[in-house]
């Protein structure tokens, strides 16, 4: 926008002249990169994409086509051969990763640039939920949130803005789905956002009430919604 403005002094006499404003249309379109760039690798990245492997864990790529969704999750939770104890709590530790950092980590890509918030939340589903006290256990014990700004072959962990992400401390994960981390209204997401899970453990609250079984088709089940 142009605007003149003259302030003329005669004769210490001051005179205000006409102000003249004309406007300059601007035309303008931004875009980002095809589905809002790449989507880096996963950290401890599974040997196999396609299927699990239980005495090599890792961290499954999705491939994921979209500027938002779930980038990786763990693959398999291998708490082997449980032999119970007669009495009191139990808990049993996953076989974690042989690869990269050694560590379980879950990724949420929010590369579309929405200020709308969102949430990750994870909860037990399957034959498990049926036996009582029963969790399986995650969380690095500090709420750390990491941006992974790697490429397709490689992961690259950064810390990430705290205005932006916030994450749970510790998850106790039953049949209610827990807040893993969420990322907060207002802010521009543009990131990879990444959750190390700590050493995960299948915990049983009281080795009594639990029944003998084959319990491997029990699963976690991520949830990444936006926020309404």
């Amino acid at each position: 926008m142009l605007g003149l403005l003259i302030l003329i002094v005669l004769n210490g006499v001051s005179i205000n002249a006409e102000e003249n404003k004309e406007e300059t249309s601007l035309n303008v379109h931004i875009t980002t990169s095809e589905n809002g760039g790449d989507t880096p690798a996963p950290p401890s990245a599974s040997s196999n994409v396609a299927s699990s492997d239980p005495d090599n864990p890792g961290n499954r790529n999705n491939q994921l086509q979209s500027a938002f969704g779930l980038a990786y999750q763990p693959d398999v939770f291998n708490f082997g051969q449980v032999t119970l104890k007669e009495k009191g709590e139990q808990e049993v530790f996953a076989k974690l990763p042989k690869n990269g950092d050694g560590k379980f980590h879950v990724g949420v890509k929010a590369k579309n640039r929405d200020t709308a918030g969102w949430a990750l939340k994870v909860g037990l589903k399957g034959s498990l939920t049926a036996q009582a006290g029963v969790t399986i256990e995650i969380g690095n014990g500090t709420g750390e949130v990491k941006v992974n700004q790697g490429d397709t072959m490689t992961a690259q962990l950064f810390a990430a803005p705290l205005d932006v992400v916030s994450a749970s401390k510790n998850i106790s994960v039953g049949q209610t789905e827990a807040l893993v981390m969420e990322g907060k209204a207002g802010e521009v997401h543009n990131d990879v956002y990444d959750y190390e899970l700590g050493e995960v453990k299948l915990k049983i609250a009281d080795v009594r009430h639990i029944q003998m079984g084959d319990y491997s088709y029990s699963s976690l089940q991520w949830n990444l919604e936006k926020a309404p």
